[in-house]
């Protein structure tokens, strides 16, 4: 009799144990699919935050360049078709070699002009082109001011970055120099890719009026430096800024 009671107990106490293990199993396949789907609504909302922040990111270097299209018809090449116009006008019924070598000079240069132009309203220019170039050719319109000096240096030759990411990337830095055009009363422009502790750098640096960084801790930097940081962070990117007055200012984009 005692031997079945044991018997029964023992059942009993597998018994227990198998539901023990069922509910433990359930509440684990629960929380794995909780997880999970948790997992699965994060990664669709940051796959739709980053889709929204290219988006904005692309119809804003499409501003940008139809901006500077505007200016340079504006202040180059309608200049030099003006000053065609001019000598065309001031022709003698025979012009000289010199006249039509001049007119023709001017000519050549508001075609190179256009060209350059056409170029930079391809939206597409940063996918074709990659991000290394896209940024040389802004410094060259920089230098093309006579306002600036610049410099760009690629120490990192591994630097790789998809055409989406670069993109992004390159607003960043184009905000950067827009700020430095608006504000730092800078002549000198430095922009340089490298490797550091196994990440690569981007550093803009200018030799302007620079500012109080203070202000960016107690005022959180503005809207103009939150809309950079945040777009940093959506491509993984982390973006900091060192600067004193009157020694110029350093933005260093780390990958």
């Amino acid at each position: 009799m005692q031997q079945k009671e044991e018997i029964i107990f023992a059942i009993i106490v597998i018994v227990i144990v198998l539901v023990f293990l069922g509910i433990l199993f359930l509440v684990m396949l629960g929380r794995h699919n909780l997880r999970k789907n948790f997992l699965l609504h994060e990664n669709d909302r940051i796959k739709k935050e980053f889709e929204k922040t290219l988006l904005d990111t692309q119809l804003e270097i499409q501003e940008q360049t139809l901006n500077h299209v505007s200016r340079e018809i504006h202040d180059n090449i309608g200049q030099i078709l003006s000053l065609v116009r001019l000598q065309m006008n001031s022709m003698s019924s025979s012009p000289t070699e010199e006249e039509i070598a001049n007119t023709d000079e001017l000519l050549g240069k508001a075609i190179v002009d256009l060209r350059a132009l056409s170029h930079s309203l391809n939206t597409n220019n940063i996918h074709e082109n990659g991000f290394v170039e896209s940024i040389k050719q802004v410094l060259s319109q920089f230098e093309k001011t006579g306002k600036f000096t610049t410099q760009f240096i690629v120490k990192d030759d591994d630097f790789i970055i998809p055409d989406d990411h670069g993109i992004i990337l390159f607003r960043i830095v184009q905000e950067v120099l827009n700020n430095i055009v608006k504000h730092a009363e800078a002549t000198t422009i430095s922009i340089s890719i490298e490797k550091n502790d196994g990440h690569s750098e981007i550093k803009i640096i200018d030799n302007g009026k620079g500012f109080d960084t203070g202000i960016i801790d107690r005022n959180g930097g503005g809207i103009g430096l939150k809309n950079m940081t945040d777009r940093a962070k959506v491509i993984g990117a982390k973006l900091s800024v060192n600067s004193q007055t009157q020694t110029g200012t350093t933005v260093t984009i780390t990958l």
